[in-house]
């Protein structure tokens, strides 16, 4: 079984999950793909968690 790769468009933020990465960004024409594993110091989840991890509001 293939694990997902997460990636987002530079250009207007859109999300991938995929096995492998995507051509371009389906959403505009002119979004470069980026690895979120590659782009963030904890990659995936970096990208989807809270932004408040201490729990203070």
């Amino acid at each position: 079984m293939l694990g997902l790769r997460f990636f987002a468009c530079e250009a207007c933020g859109t999300v991938y999950a995929a096995p492998e990465e995507p051509t371009d960004c389906d959403r505009c024409s002119d979004g470069r793909l980026a690895e979120l594993a590659a782009a963030a110091r904890d990659g995936a989840a970096a990208y989807f968690a809270p932004a408040d991890r201490d729990g203070s509001s």
